[in-house]
């Protein structure tokens, strides 16, 4: 995808006031696990970091920037989907 960036969580904040000079007011952080699983383990740790990137970033930019995350299993699943695989089977929507 062009014009997307890897950046450590402390560079966020700076790449915050380079959009903002290019005149861009809004920004979407997604997750890029350096590890993949069959479960998606890494999920819960990406929130976290995602919650730090967003505090940074509304605390040094306020209202200036709109910013949103976004956060899909299938980032963090190693086969890609966005469910459980049981028996070779996408578990998407399993009855309780």
């Amino acid at each position: 995808m062009p014009g997307y960036s890897r950046l450590p969580i402390g560079q966020v904040a700076d790449e915050g006031k380079n959009a903002l000079a290019q005149g861009v007011k809004r920004c979407l952080l997604f997750g890029i696990p350096q590890k993949k699983d069959e479960a998606g383990i890494s999920l819960s740790l990406k929130m976290e970091l995602s919650k730090r990137q967003i505090d940074d970033l509304k605390k040094t930019y306020g209202r200036k920037l709109v910013v949103s995350a976004m956060s899909v299993l299938c980032e963090y699943m190693s086969h890609g989907h966005c469910g459980l695989v049981k028996d070779g089977e996408v578990l998407n929507d399993p009855n309780p």
